[in-house]
């Protein structure tokens, strides 16, 4: 049975223990958040022990690997503890809020030997997932264009809106499309991008727009934002010279259009991404395979979404 401890009790942390509780040969042992004082949280199944230091709950014997769901600030120094400790890792992204820490970080689990994965969670996405399986299959021909957006409601924790601390909605939100476009192109050649800034974040409001050239006439675009809404609504829109793929907020299928007229729909399973993330950690660990989205991964996503920070003269 693999003991989980959770650092982080916020909007993440719940959803990864929900995700925890169904995931078989796991149970959630323990908990930690600073906001929280010791004793029970109810849990998704079962009462979980809340511990009153971060500390205590890395070093229990009670836990053997940690999921931190922190801010991505403390990032460093929770994955620091968990070295000393010797116990893997499942670390939310961003890996961490600045490029030093990232960098630290992979220092850190390389010299203790440490297995740490990287919630990049849009890869289990079963719409992105298959669209990946479908830009890889060529039927799409060859990349002209990507189109995508990422809107969710406003954050309800204050420290979101410091942005020493989130890095806006971009880092926090975009660095998932981001992701997936590093994971189905590559990297790109050059960014442009306009943010909304700190200013426009200290008031609750944050956006951004990027735009990344991938070469060879290949451009891609993402719109981010916390907005005053209800739910996420997404955009993911890819052209070929051949046809052309999308997928927008509420149906589960993904919609290929040929250039011949001929239309493809392809109906998505209703899987939970992030059970089938946090089984895939599980499924490495206990196999000694690679992490399924290692250190390199999540750092290279990170110094992208700070890139488009920096083109934007937010960084």
């Amino acid at each position: 049975m693999l003991r989980v401890g959770i650092l982080g009790m916020g909007a993440m942390g719940r959803e990864h223990a929900r995700a925890w509780s169904r995931i078989p040969g796991a149970v959630l042992a323990g908990a930690h958040d600073p906001l929280a004082g010791p004793g029970e949280w109810p849990g998704p199944a079962a009462p979980v022990r809340l511990f009153k230091e971060a500390r205590e709950l890395v070093e229990s014997r009670e836990v053997d690997v940690l999921d931190i769901c922190a801010p991505p600030g403390e990032h460093l120094s929770l994955v620091l503890l968990a070295c000393r400790a010797g116990k893997p890792v499942f670390c939310e992204k961003p890996l961490a809020r600045d490029l030093a820490s990232a960098l630290a970080i992979r220092h850190a689990a390389r010299e203790a030997g440490l297995p740490l994965m990287v919630g990049q969670v849009l890869r289990y996405f079963p719409a992105y997932a298959e669209a990946r399986r479908t830009v890889e299959s060529g039927i799409l021909g060859k990349a002209r264009s990507a189109r995508l957006a990422r809107l969710v409601p406003r954050p309800r924790a204050d420290w979101y809106f410091d942005f020493e601390k989130s890095g806006g909605c971009l880092l926090d939100t975009g660095i998932h499309d981001l992701d997936f476009l590093r994971w189905t192109f590559g990297n790109p050649l050059a960014v442009s991008c306009r943010a909304g800034g700190p200013s426009e974040l200290a008031r609750g409001r944050d956006w951004a727009r990027a735009g990344l050239d991938f070469g060879g006439g290949f451009r891609a675009e993402l719109e981010v934002a916390w907005a005053d809404q209800e739910g996420i609504a997404t955009r993911l829109e890819l052209e070929g010279d051949r046809a052309r793929l999308a997928c927008l907020s509420g149906p589960a299928a993904l919609e290929i259009r040929f250039a011949d007229g001929r239309v493809e729909r392809r109906d998505l399973p209703g899987e939970d991404p992030f059970e089938l993330e946090l089984a895939d950690f599980k499924r490495a660990l206990e196999s000694g395979e690679e992490m399924p989205v290692g250190i390199e991964e999540g750092l290279a996503s990170l110094r992208l979404a700070l890139d488009c920070l920096r083109a934007a003269g937010t960084a």
